[in-house]
């Protein structure tokens, strides 16, 4: 059998335009979910996620100190939530309440951590071997909105925004676009 030179190059481009089609539509099909430059969307639903920004940066939560419990101790309730990403500074960004009830659809206001109040924190890498716990002030705010708190699933879901500052940053750390919907332990 003869093999026809024309027939095999116009097979080859054939077959080019193929790839280059399916790579085009690999492409075009890539949502928004599959850009790490975005942050998740907000749900409701005990996705695992806890995300927001650190002065314009992504934070996302990869799953290595994703934390979350609201616990009755001593006839009050805590409420701790947090998230880690060791590649970033900070590397946890944490929400906490202490002696505070959480109710869905509230807002509070997140400032010193006191008995009675809810607050937000960071952990800061000052040097390779120093970690600063750093927390928001009656000067440096925030606020939590908890917009479901599913108790038979156990589900907590909010968003947040709030302000800190550290020396080694020399400016106010702001904490933005915050989320985080998370099956939290009792």
């Amino acid at each position: 059998m003869a093999i026809d030179s024309d027939s095999v190059t116009y097979k080859l481009c054939d077959m080019k335009r193929i790839i280059l089609l399916m790579t085009l539509l690999c492409i075009l099909s890539c949502n928004e979910d599959d850009d790490p430059t975005t942050l998740p969307p907000a749900t409701q639903t005990g996705e695992g996620i806890f995300a927001c920004t650190v002065n314009g940066n992504i934070f996302i939560d990869d799953r290595y100190g994703l934390t979350a419990y609201y616990q009755y101790i001593d006839g009050a309730y805590y409420l701790s939530v947090s998230g880690t990403n060791p590649s970033e500074n900070p590397s946890s960004i944490l929400i906490q309440s202490l002696a505070q009830e959480v109710n869905e659809g509230e807002t509070y206001q997140l400032r010193s951590p006191n008995s009675g109040s809810f607050f937000g924190g960071a952990a800061i890498r000052v040097s390779e071997n120093d970690v600063a716990a750093i927390y928001t002030t009656e000067e440096l705010t925030g606020e939590l909105t908890i917009t479901n708190f599913d108790e038979e699933n156990n589900i907590l879901s909010g968003e947040f925004w709030f302000n800190l500052w550290h020396a080694t940053f020399s400016d106010t750390i702001k904490v933005r676009n915050g989320r985080f919907d998370l099956i939290y332990g009792e």
